[in-house]
């Protein structure tokens, strides 16, 4: 299963892409993930926040942590924790907002499948 975390609603991007088994959590705090094996920070605000804790390095942009995997222990789980853009990234870059796209569904098989 996968989490999904951003600092906006995320729920209607997950499901008009057709993602199932998929969490969403709002919020300043990453979200419990509960059985959820991996954790997507979507954005820059869950991004400061992962690094305020100590699960991410510090002064890394969103671009050189992209679909590189993170393990850490959130709520006393370990996870693993991916980065991406956020979906408002589509008013700012529509390249970043393809990136995106294609993060998400990287990450959702990779939560499924394991690969």
């Amino acid at each position: 299963m996968l989490v999904v975390w951003s600092s906006e609603n995320v729920g209607l991007l997950v499901q008009k892409l057709g993602l199932h088994g998929v969490a969403v959590g709002t919020g300043s705090n990453p979200p419990n993930p509960g059985e959820a094996k991996v954790l997507l920070c979507m954005g820059t605000r869950p991004l400061n926040k992962l690094v305020e804790l100590g699960v991410l390095p510090k002064n890394r942009t969103i671009g050189s942590l992209r679909n590189k995997p993170f393990d850490a222990l959130i709520w006393g789980q370990k996870v693993t924790v991916f980065v991406t853009y956020s979906p408002s990234i589509l008013n700012r870059d529509y390249g970043c907002y393809v990136d995106m796209l294609c993060d998400l569904r990287f990450i959702h098989r990779f939560a499924v499948t394991g690969k």
